[in-house]
């Protein structure tokens, strides 16, 4: 009963925030190690409506989605320990991700299951 509801709470934070996946662009490269996280762009903040902080860094402001800003990610848990081995200097490094490079600005927890295994969030810039 607990899976049903946590995956009904995704889906709809997923619609409310306007939430695109894209497997085009899901080679992840930094400090020479690779993985395959799924590269979800957001419209809007999504960790404050589901209640959950970043343990690392922040979550996406207003200004990270407009078109003159650096394209910035938040990287889940497992990202952060593949990439950077769970090293708090991942804020603020670059990450290439597919073509793109992207700013880690923050990095979720490793639970609950709406930002568990290997994703990285992208603010769509408008």
């Amino acid at each position: 009963m607990r899976s049903t509801n946590t995956a009904l709470l995704l889906l709809c934070i997923v619609a409310m925030c306007g939430c695109a996946k894209s497997k085009s662009e899901n080679a992840l490269v930094s400090n020479n190690q690779s993985a395959e996280p799924e590269l979800i762009s957001v419209q809007s903040s999504f960790l404050k409506p589901l209640g959950i902080a970043p343990v690392l860094g922040r979550d996406f402001v207003p200004e990270d989605f407009e078109k003159s800003s650096a394209e910035v990610a938040i990287i889940s848990a497992e990202v952060s320990a593949s990439a950077f081995a769970s090293r708090p200097n991942a804020i603020g490094q670059r990450l290439r991700v597919g073509q793109r490079e992207v700013v880690v600005v923050g990095i979720a927890p490793a639970h609950p299951a709406a930002v568990e295994g290997k994703k990285v969030w992208v603010a769509q810039r408008k």
